[in-house]
Order: structure tokens, then C-alpha cells, then sequence
């Protein structure tokens, strides 16, 4: 617990650092393979062997993915937009 300070400081030098792309390009990332797992757990997607094929568990994490992909993106944006006041 005690590096938990010092990860969110580098996290945040790095966000400085990177702007807002460097937030925003991972939160599209995160979007894209949320819907692709949320594909593949109905089914409507990938091999069929493959163990997230129909499977419902994939089906919220795909979700979740992606939600956590839309709070990076939100992020982002308001980080942009406090950079231009």
C-alpha cells in the first residue's frame, strides 16, 4: 500500500507528459476489444473453440472493458479541455 502514492504521482507526470492522447488512445482501445469480448461471449464472433465462445461471464467482461474504455475517453477529454483554459 505504501507505493500506491507514488504510482498514481507517475501516473499522473506520465498523463502531463502525454497529454490527453495518452489517455484517450488506450480508452479506444479498451472500447474496441470490450465489444469484440461482448461479440465473442454471444457467440456472434471468433472459433468456436475458443473458451469465450457463448460464454456469459465474457459477455460482462466485455461490457465492463468497455465502460472502463469510455471513463478513460471522458478523461481524456476533460484533461484537453482544461488544458485549453
Amino acid at each position: 500500500m505504501m507505493f500506491m502514492g507514488h504510482r498514481i504521482f507517475i501516473l499522473s507526470k506520465l498523463i502531463e507528459f502525454m497529454g490527453s492522447l495518452g489517455v484517450v488512445i488506450p480508452g479506444i482501445i479498451l472500447v474496441v476489444f470490450g465489444i469484440l469480448f461482448t461479440f465473442q461471449g454471444q457467440g456472434m464472433v471468433g472459433p468456436e473453440s475458443s473458451f469465450m465462445y457463448q460464454n456469459e461471464e465474457w459477455v460482462d467482461y466485455g461490457m465492463i472493458i468497455s465502460m472502463i474504455g469510455v471513463i478513460l475517453i471522458l478523461i481524456g477529454y476533460v484533461i484537453e479541455k482544461k488544458r485549453q483554459i
